[in-house]
């Protein structure tokens, strides 16, 4: 280590800015896909008045869930990876700790996420995110930083009691505010829309369903046929080979270069660490979520992200990489851990990160950090 870094990294620790930055992390868009590195702080004013999410940071039960959402939450926050729902007195506290948590990069900056030149920004534009469950928290955490900052009209569709979320998972209420299935958000005043689709892909006999066609989101109006729209897609972690993965993502890249004229923008979003009790981390029932050392190992056992570089590169496509993965993986203990459903009671989800979340937060900053470029 420099001792220049060593120095920077010590003030930083103190909570004093040392301006040694050199600009803006993304200058240009070919920097979206750079790897950030840097180091995660808490600060308490970091985030001081800048709450433009109404979220509900009350602990919730049986009894006042309905209550608490119509009267504090946003309105896409969900109960099902709220900080305050799950294992209530180990998480007394998580919720503050986990959402002041911020990420700073190393070299470079990143510019603080404004709810009002957001908006400018995608004026006249649609924004269709999809289409995991972490797409999902990225939609709400992205939604309920919006909320309030200008007029808005929500059009949700909760996930009730049929389909993959259903009442084992809304144990306090049957369906409405527990899981998103699709959202709709429009902001009148600058005609721009913002929205969700819960198409979860899934594998099955070597082919990949869903929405895996760049062009059905415009047929089916999810899009407004206009280039300056913005799709962020990522298939999940659905998929439990790297062989299988690679199928809908050849399929993706060759649709968006055959008709990349025609189509809007779209980023990846990398898949984003996972922290099980594994040797790559990835999904098991056995264990809490655990911190790795080996990030180096941990990052190549991930085969999603490494399919997504190789199939980028093979066919030489523009896609930009919004990279999460590297800035997010000291951050095991920002997920659920143990959860409070009645089916996976005290099985810990290392996946999803509870909410209101500083690392979700982070993701949006470099989501709205890479669209001022496009």
């Amino acid at each position: 280590m420099t001792v220049v870094k060593a120095l920077y990294l010590l003030l930083c620790s103190l909570h004093i800015h040392l301006s040694i930055q050199s600009g803006l992390c993304y200058q240009q868009k070919s920097d979206i896909s750079n790897v950030l590195s840097g180091e995660w702080y808490e600060e308490t004013n970091k985030y001081a008045g800048q709450r433009y999410g109404h979220y509900s940071r009350e602990y919730i039960n049986k009894n006042n869930i309905t209550d608490l959402w119509w009267s504090e939450a946003c309105p896409v926050q969900m109960t099902i990876f709220t900080c305050y729902r799950h294992d209530i007195d180990r998480l007394h506290g998580k919720g503050s700790e986990s959402e002041l948590r911020y990420f700073q990069p190393l070299g470079c900056d990143i510019e603080d996420f404004s709810p009002t030149k957001f908006l400018e920004i995608i004026r006249d534009r649609t924004i269709l995110i999809c289409c995991d469950s972490l797409s999902m928290q990225f939609y709400t955490e992205l939604v309920c930083n919006l909320h309030g900052s200008t007029r808005s009209k929500y059009h949700i569709d909760w996930a009730r009691l049929t389909g993959i979320f259903g009442p084992q998972d809304c144990r306090y209420n049957t369906g409405d505010y527990c899981h998103l299935n699709t959202a709709h958000v429009f902001y009148p005043e600058y005609n721009a829309h913002i929205k969700y689709i819960g198409t979860h892909l899934q594998n099955i006999n070597g082919k990949a369903h869903g929405y895996n066609s760049l062009k059905d989101y415009q047929d089916y109006g999810v899009l407004r046929n206009n280039q300056k729209d913005i799709l962020l897609l990522n298939f999940g972690v659905h998929f439990h080979s790297k062989s299988a993965y690679v199928v809908p993502i050849t399929a993706l890249v060759n649709e968006y270069l055959e008709n990349r004229s025609k189509l809007p923008h779209v980023i990846w979003r990398e898949t984003s660490p996972q922290h099980f009790k594994n040797p790559d981390g990835l999904f098991s029932r056995e264990g809490r979520c655990v911190s790795y050392k080996d990030y180096e190992h941990f990052y190549h056992s991930n085969f999603y992200n490494r399919a997504i570089e190789e199939v980028f590169q093979q066919f030489n496509v523009d896609i930009p990489i919004l990279r999460i993965y590297n800035s997010s993986k000291t951050e095991y203990f920002a997920h659920i851990d143990l959860q409070d459903r009645t089916d996976e009671k005290y099985l810990s989800d290392c996946t999803h990160f509870c909410q209101p979340s500083g690392v979700l937060n982070h993701w949006v900053e470099l989501f709205y950090n890479a669209i001022l470029l496009l």
